[in-house]
């Protein structure tokens, strides 16, 4: 069954959430494009291309611009095992309008650690933006 939680956020990780499209179950996760026929057409041939690359990451079966998404919502939803990609376009011939993908917690587990490395460190940076606005703003009082 799949619901819609909304926004869900992770009590680890402070200041990060993420609004899934889906959550199927309750080990996965499922976010649904419908892009322009362009991309789709994109992610078609990117999946024809790697549809054996679960020897090296899923991930390449997936448009790159969706790949921090796929990766954040496996680092806030750390419940969840995986999470389905989908594309659909209605333009396209019915055996071409819908693909779905898979993407495996265990599956993307360097991918998934460098992401949160750059997601700590991102933080970090805003905590001293934040500080020295701060700091500025009662300087100037």
């Amino acid at each position: 069954m799949v619901e819609t939680p909304g926004y869900i956020t992770n009590d680890a990780l402070p200041g990060l959430g993420y609004s899934p499209d889906g959550c199927v179950n309750a080990l996965g996760l499922l976010e649904i494009k419908c892009p322009k026929d362009h991309t789709h057409w994109h992610t078609l041939s990117r999946a024809e291309e790697n549809k054996d690359a679960q020897v090296t990451s899923p991930l390449l079966r997936v448009p790159t611009a969706y790949h921090g998404q796929l990766l954040h919502a496996l680092l806030v939803s750390s419940d969840r095992d995986w999470i389905d990609f989908v594309s659909y376009s209605e333009a396209f011939p019915e055996s071409l309008q819908i693909y779905i993908t898979r993407v495996k917690r265990a599956d993307v587990a360097k991918e998934l650690d460098a992401y949160q490395a750059a997601v700590g460190t991102f933080l970090s940076e805003v905590d001293v933006m934040v500080s020295d606005i701060q700091r500025v703003a009662n300087a100037s009082k």
